[in-house]
């Protein structure tokens, strides 16, 4: 979460207040949120998309076939925008569907199990947090676990190799963390605390070869966040890891990002960064990949030894979207920092993220992230504007990224050519089966029909990110199926306010 900064004295007084807070452990209040009883804490743009009051459904989707409001068929092109029309290509597009949850939510992450169960973290409509669960596809959704004080950094994660599901909440000073491998739920000791702050990751995967044995669990399980300081007030990216799955965690060595005086920077500032990482991800090889927009660039933080050191890679110079003002020309505010990472046994290294221009790219890295080749404009024709990427690898090492996007955006690639007042926003996936080729075939939809839009109105780049916060999420099943989570913000074409979560999934197409 983060909140604009005008001038540089008084970034300042943030950076003090925010690094005595951190070191104190103070009540609560983290940059750009606000205390509330009992620890709660919420953004400013949170209090009007808690409450879910225009649902009636509460948890049954409205259309069980998940079509109603739905995007329909994809479209298939290359990179760049350029459509595809050859008739086995276009004939084998997926189809999108979209299922109403009756939760509301705010920086929804997802998870999916073994056996198919669908999980996301929802709001209550008292301010509450909870994991929503549906073991039929979508169809009906209910809450499994509300034990963690709701802040405004809520996170979730399934390990995929066990099945495990972790529930993530950041309570000043430290971080909550609940697991379940079934019904019942273990909260294990405080973890993080005053070494790690906001906006979290929690992601697993195997030990490398060489690396410390895990206890009693395969994966080691990893908590990357903000550090040494909090939000926009933090100097770095860190990580904590845990070998028994879980249970305790400990600090696992350097930072994976930190402020670099030969950078641009944030504010004016050089180096002043701040630590906002996107979502971690674990290789095959047990190798940590942490991505991030670093001080107005893409970058990647790889790790061989668990998280002890970290080597940094700038994976292209398109940059990152910037800065507060949708004419993009404030330069007393942030670069935007959402990136996503996966890898396949192979050593290729996938990477997703919304670059200057406001548009999404996939770069491809063949030497375990080491060198990259030149990124991908992976929108579909007619895409003017997009922000709050993520990225999803699948058992047959196909890869989705999501994100929100608008195609009658006034941006034109530099800057604002008119009113953002009627730019629709809907939530996209685009999909390849071989994100490896050299011009691999793109299908792109969207989850919800454009008619019926996310959200009208401004939106981004950051900190202005509507009602959905830092990023949403998409998940690829043990199918090679789609899923992902979105948050509607509107109650037809004209009337948005309230959030309701929305569960998306793709319907035949390539297997990933």
């Amino acid at each position: 979460m983060v909140a604009r900064v005008r001038s540089r004295a008084a970034m300042a007084a943030v950076l003090v207040i925010a690094m005595g807070m951190a070191m104190s452990g103070w009540a609560h209040t983290t940059w750009g949120l606000e205390t509330g009883s009992g620890g709660f804490g919420h953004h400013p743009e949170m209090p009007r998309f808690q409450v879910v009051s225009r649902v009636r459904h509460h948890g049954v989707s409205p259309d069980p076939r998940g079509q109603l409001g739905s995007g329909g068929v994809a479209v298939a092109h290359l990179a760049g925008g350029r459509a595809v029309r050859t008739r086995s290509i276009v004939s084998n597009a997926p189809d999108a569907r979209l299922f109403r949850t009756g939760f509301g939510s705010w920086e929804p992450t997802m998870g999916v199990t073994k056996n198919g169960n669908l999980f996301f973290n929802a709001t209550t409509n008292t301010g509450g947090g909870q994991i929503i669960e549906s073991t039929n596809g979508g169809k009906s959704w209910k809450s499994v676990f509300d034990r963690h004080a709701f802040t405004a950094d809520p996170y979730m994660f399934v390990d995929s190799k066990t099945s495990r599901v972790f529930a993530n909440d950041y309570v000043p000073p430290c971080h909550l963390v609940s697991f379940s491998d079934g019904q019942d739920w273990t909260t294990a000791p405080p973890a993080g605390c005053y070494d790690q702050a906001d906006h979290q990751t929690l992601f697993s995967g195997p030990p490398p070869d060489g690396g410390v044995p895990t206890i009693g669990y395969p994966n080691v399980v990893y908590l990357c966040s903000i550090s040494a300081g909090i939000s926009i007030g933090s100097t770095a990216s860190t990580c904590s890891k845990s070998l028994d799955g879980g249970l305790t965690f400990a600090p696992t060595g350097t930072p994976a990002f930190y402020d670099d005086p030969t950078q641009t920077g944030d504010y004016d500032v050089p180096g002043l960064c701040n630590g906002a990482n996107g979502h971690g991800f674990v290789g095959p090889d047990g190798t940590v990949y942490l991505p991030r927009g670093w001080c107005g660039q893409p970058w990647l933080a790889i790790s061989h030894d668990e998280g002890a050191t970290w080597t940094r890679v700038q994976v292209s110079d398109l940059g990152m979207p910037c800065c507060g003002k949708l004419t993009g020309d404030d330069a007393s505010a942030i670069f935007s920092h959402e990136a996503g990472v996966v890898a396949d046994k192979n050593g290729n290294v996938y990477y997703g993220w919304v670059a200057a221009d406001r548009l999404p790219y996939l770069v491809v890295s063949h030497d375990g992230g080491e060198t990259w080749g030149k990124p991908m404009m992976i929108g579909p024709p007619g895409l003017k504007e997009a922000l709050l990427p993520g990225i999803a690898i699948g058992p047959n090492g196909g890869v989705v990224v999501r994100y929100m996007g608008s195609e009658n955006s006034p941006w034109n690639g530099k800057t604002a050519t008119g009113s953002y007042d009627h730019e629709t926003w809907n939530a996209y996936l685009t999909l390849t089966k071989d994100p490896g080729a050299a011009s691999p075939v793109f299908y792109s939809a969207t989850v919800n029909d454009p008619a019926d839009p996310m959200w009208v109105g401004e939106c981004g780049p950051d900190p202005v990110r509507c009602g959905w916060g830092d990023f949403q999420d998409v998940v690829v099943d043990r199918g090679g199926g789609v899923w992902s989570v979105d948050i509607d913000l509107c109650d037809g074409p004209k009337k948005c306010g309230d959030g309701e979560a929305v569960v998306g999934h793709l319907v035949g197409g390539p297997k990933l």
